[in-house]
């Protein structure tokens, strides 16, 4: 019904009006003209008065009926414009928003407080503050699945009718509800689509990691699978085979070396790694929401982040490995982010069992079974693949030829079994002395061998003093004070052979040094 409309029928009753009027006027007229009974006139005048007022009040009655009916179509007009506004919005904010800007209409302020999943909205407000009633109208309280929602009314003006505004907004509440539905249907749907696209993206990689014929290649594509499947900042593999003190990493990225060698020794502490040596201990994943919170962190930065640990096994089902996931968002993985890390977990221990028995009949071939380092057999294939890459990409390499000082007189004094027990001893110091990218080997019987990559001769110098010192520190329980000669020489275009003779000639100069002093 128009605002015309109830115009035209206002007119149609004024004109009715006047005419009923005017038409008892001229009645009255006539009767006092042609009769003479005063009674009759009376009754008349009683009875046009009776009609007369009846007329009027149902004329006032059916006129505030139609302004009242043309109020309630007004207001459905309204709030049907703002449902179907509602009904083109997907965010829950830009819905409230409507809604707002609707109420103010009405001269009333609206405010909404939202808690999901414990998470108030908007985070400036709380929905569990103290509300005072006496400075507002009127509450209402609903839950929508997960979502409890307080609506706040607060009237600007004493001539509101907050009874029909509070209607008004119960009105929507059916339609708030279903587009809450739809939104975590439509969420659920995507968070479903994701999770086949990573589980897709899973098998694709396990193919890849199952088909590689070395461990380091393996790696390799490991760190992909992890980078690409948790939106990692940095990924690294941390060898924990060989215990508490001996963490080694493997391969990395988005981490520099220098880094890299810090957080190893930090880890290896006794002060630091119980995120580490807890997995180790479980072998379950671990979870850190904020590094900077946990006080074993090894490396604290100004931003903090997150981190995920997971474990893969070897064909003992012993730890030998943790995957190191970090993105440089605190709070960053859900849930359902450890969930799929379980899987993650199985599949790619699958993926790699293959590799780990052709690893351990490889390494059986190419290492020393007393100290566990590479053997000359790997050491001269390693030699030759620095030098390729040495000359290729212009970098630079430092090798060290080691040979351990009065070897022999200890074995002959004490025995071969203190003798084993000082390659074993000399071996792990090596280990601990040397970098990350470095690679340690024994070569004969007290000799020994490192390559240094990426290292020049300084660099090369402050790691033998290292390893010197750390020899020192060594106590076998016999009267024998060990120590080492090293021969120290950076690459410089030679080949193979001539590195090795020039550096055995520089450890032939140190053992006579260190004999003459």
């Amino acid at each position: 019904m128009t605002k015309n409309f109830l115009k035209f029928y206002k007119v149609i009753v004024r004109v009715l009006s006047l005419f009923l009027l005017l038409t008892l006027v001229y009645i009255f007229i006539v009767l006092m003209i042609k009769t003479n009974e005063l009674g009759f006139v009376k009754s008349f005048v009683a009875l046009a008065f009776l009609i007369s007022f009846t007329f009027f009040a149902l004329q006032h009655i059916s006129l505030k009926e139609l302004e009242g009916l043309e109020s309630k179509v007004k207001k459905m007009t309204i709030e049907n414009k703002i449902k179907e506004d509602l009904l083109k919005k997907s965010n829950i904010e830009e819905v409230f928003a409507i809604l707002k800007n609707y109420f103010k209409n009405l001269n009333c302020v609206l405010e909404v407080f939202i808690k999901d999943k414990n998470e108030v909205i908007p985070k400036k407000n709380s929905a569990n503050k103290n509300i005072n009633q006496s400075d507002l109208e009127d509450v209402v309280k609903c839950k929508f699945g997960d979502l409890e929602c307080i609506f706040i009314i607060k009237s600007l003006s004493n001539k509101t009718d907050m009874h029909e505004v509070k209607n008004s907004l119960e009105n929507f509440l059916p339609l708030i509800e279903t587009l809450i539905t739809i939104k975590e249907n439509r969420e659920n749907i995507e968070k479903q689509q994701n999770y086949l696209l990573r589980i897709n993206n899973l098998i694709e990689y396990s193919i890849k990691i199952s088909n590689t014929l070395v461990l380091e290649e393996t790696y390799m594509w490991i760190i992909k699978a992890s980078s690409v499947l948790f939106g990692a900042d940095s990924v690294s593999i941390l060898d924990t085979s060989n215990g508490k003190g001996l963490y080694r990493f493997l391969g990395s990225k988005g981490l520099d070396l220098e880094k890299l060698t810090e957080i190893e020794n930090k880890i290896n502490s006794p002060y630091f790694g119980e995120h580490i040596d807890a997995i180790v201990k479980t072998g379950k994943i671990n979870y850190i929401p904020n590094t900077n919170e946990f006080p074993g962190w090894a490396v604290k930065s100004e931003n903090s982040k997150s981190w995920l640990g997971i474990p893969l096994s070897d064909v003992e089902n012993k730890v030998f490995i943790v995957i190191n996931i970090g993105k440089d968002i605190p709070n960053y993985y859900t849930i359902d982010d450890v969930k799929f890390a379980e899987t993650f977990q199985k599949t790619v221990n699958i993926a790699i069992a293959k590799n780990l028995l052709l690893e351990r009949y490889r390494m059986d071939s190419i290492t020393d079974p007393l100290t566990k380092l590479y053997n000359r057999r790997e050491f001269e294939n390693r030699l030759l693949y620095e030098i390729t890459q040495a000359q290729r990409y212009q970098t630079k390499f430092t090798l060290l030829l080691m040979d351990l000082d009065r070897f022999k007189s200890l074995n002959d004094t004490f025995g071969h079994l203190v003798g084993d027990t000082f390659l074993r001893e000399f071996a792990d110091v090596l280990r601990n002395s040397i970098r990350a990218s470095d690679i340690a080997f024994r070569i004969g019987g007290d000799e020994f061998a490192a390559i240094l990559t990426h290292a020049d001769k300084i660099k090369a110098v402050q790691i033998a003093k290292r390893i010197k010192s750390n020899l020192s520190k060594i106590d076998l329980g016999v009267s024998f004070k060990p120590s080492v000669s090293i021969g120290i020489k950076e690459y410089n275009n030679e080949s193979r052979d001539e590195l090795i003779i020039e550096c055995d000639r520089l450890l032939y100069v140190e053992k006579l040094r260190s004999h003459g002093s």
